[in-house]
């Protein structure tokens, strides 16, 4: 499930047309108390204890989870050829009720009607942005239905149009709302035909995740939600995070975007010759990283491009599918496969400077360049140079 474009953390509250800088109101008011301007905020500072739970609710009911998604998760062909920042939850059923997590205040209202669309034309889905304190961002997106108590504020949302590759969006929302909800209240329903579950991203400034550079600061904020849970539910939602009903394990048990090890190969990179920022570049990205459902064992390789690639190999010691944590600066050259019946395989060198060169090897089913002594692999000039 993909973020709609625009729907970002409301990084500022909104009173009476004055923009604010905060999440306090603005300007004067010295100690006569706020103005009819300026009001005290609902949203309270979150405690300086990160590990304090600030969810005390699932927000569907523990039978309609079918899987929690994986924080971290790679998708090249979905653009994430870096570790996914998003999470969510697939669903059994559709139309579950959606409630509140914990006491929290609604700050932000969307819809999104697929005006273009191969497969949603004509459908609406909606998002609402949610506050337990004001460091503590949640978004739900792929709402089917809002109670009416806040579908109605639709009505002076601020809308306009954006495209897809092959979807055209008429999009509305509105934003600086504060709104308080109690725990377990009617927001509205999730699962639908095309939508088979919702997201729940998650992002604290109070948190900055050690990831490449070139990604933006709202990345570095993600977090994954079910940490912000109290033990109970928390477990629940660990024991159902996985794909296709298998559960990741390793910990974090919810996942991570922390995948760089300075100074080896494992982490993300960039193309040397178009350095570009994340955020509109995946083509020129690579991912070397353990596997996001087993990370003790396995790891992948996750490449950018029109044809986009991602595959996984067992961890291994020596020059054939070496653990990418340890592969260092030694100048040698390493050779990963899954044998088999595969088509595909890839020499990888770390050289001085943390500079790499990776290149994908096509060839006949099962007949890898791996089999072959090492003294006999060597890059084309098909070889790729990336940098950190």
């Amino acid at each position: 499930m993909k973020r709609p474009r625009g729907f970002g953390v409301v990084a500022c509250r909104w009173v009476v047309g004055l923009a604010c800088v905060g999440s306090v109101a603005c300007g004067g008011g010295g100690d006569d108390g706020p103005t009819h301007e300026e009001e005290e905020s609902l949203v309270q500072a979150c405690p300086a204890d990160i590990a304090t739970v600030l969810f005390d609710r699932l927000p569907v009911a523990a039978t309609a989870i079918n899987e929690v998604i994986v924080f971290g998760e790679l998708d090249p062909g979905g653009d994430d050829v870096i570790p996914n920042n998003q999470s969510g939850i697939r669903l059994n059923g559709q139309g579950v009720p959606l409630v509140a997590p914990g006491n929290v205040t609604v700050v932000g209202v969307r819809s999104s009607t697929f005006t273009v669309s191969p497969f949603r034309q004509g459908e609406t889905d909606f998002g609402l942005i949610i506050r337990p304190c004001s460091e503590a961002t949640a978004t739900f997106l792929h709402v089917i239905s809002l109670v009416p108590k806040f579908a109605d504020l639709l009505a002076g949302a601020v809308c306009s149009d954006y495209s897809t590759d092959s979807e055209t969006v008429h999009d509305c929302k509105i934003e600086g709302l504060e709104i308080a909800v109690t725990s377990g209240e009617a927001l509205g329903t999730v699962g639908g035909a095309t939508a088979g579950g919702f997201d729940f991203d998650m992002h604290d400034t109070r948190s900055v995740a050690s990831v490449t550079a070139r990604a933006n600061d709202l990345y570095k904020n993600a977090v994954c939600f079910s940490r912000y849970y109290d033990a109970t539910n928390r477990a629940l939602l660990e024991s159902r995070t996985g794909l296709l009903g298998v559960v990741r394990t390793g910990e974090p048990a919810c996942g991570s975007i922390e995948v760089d090890v300075p100074g080896t190969a494992q982490g993300v990179w960039v193309k040397a010759s178009n350095p570009v920022p994340y955020d509109g570049g995946a083509d020129n990205y690579l991912t070397l990283a353990p596997h996001f459902l087993d990370p003790d064992n396995r790891q992948d390789i996750a490449i950018g491009g029109t044809s986009p690639i991602l595959e996984d190999f067992v961890r291994g010691v020596a020059r054939t599918n070496r653990d990418f944590e340890q592969l260092t600066e030694d100048g040698l050259l390493y050779c990963y496969s899954n044998g088999g019946t595969t088509t595909r395989s890839y020499f990888v060198r770390l050289n001085a400077g943390q500079q790499l060169t990776l290149e994908v090897k096509t060839h006949a089913p099962g007949v890898t360049p791996c089999l072959d002594a090492p003294g006999t692999w060597a890059f084309s000039g098909a070889a790729v140079a990336y940098i950190r």
